[in-house]
């Protein structure tokens, strides 16, 4: 499953990517994780599902979280899974999420989003990491 995350800022702390990087290459092989700069036409397909990151968005719980992304990872029917970081209104999401309660900036959403990902596979895999 291809994963990209859309961020604002194209200019992410050295060390927070070295973070990001250190969860992403935890997960398996089949899901391939990049970065991208985000633009405004950005767009649902039918291929493709964007979940916006905001404070504002939808609260799930570790075991929620896990349960969405998997259902949404294994629809045949989806080929790619976005997450946008702090989408702009132009942007229509299939979904908003909440990944923090408190804003944070791209540096830090990115590195929570990674950590987030990883406790989400370490769920559906029965890790204990998560608790």
């Amino acid at each position: 499953m291809k994963i990209t995350v859309y961020i604002n800022n194209n200019k992410i702390d050295k060390s927070h990517i070295k973070l990001f990087n250190e969860y992403i290459k935890r997960l398996p092989n089949n899901m391939k994780v990049t970065t991208k700069k985000l633009s405004d036409n950005i767009s649902k397909k039918d291929d493709r599902y964007l979940i916006g990151i905001c404070p504002s968005g939808k609260n799930l719980s570790s075991e929620e979280f896990s349960n969405e992304f998997y259902k949404i990872h294994d629809d045949r029917r989806v080929k790619e899974i976005c997450f946008v970081l702090y989408p702009s209104q132009h942007i229509k999401c299939n979904q908003t999420i909440s990944i923090t309660s408190v804003e944070t900036n791209d540096d830090m959403a990115l590195v929570i989003l990674a950590e987030v990902l990883y406790r989400a596979w370490g769920i559906k895999h029965n890790r204990s990491y998560h608790k």
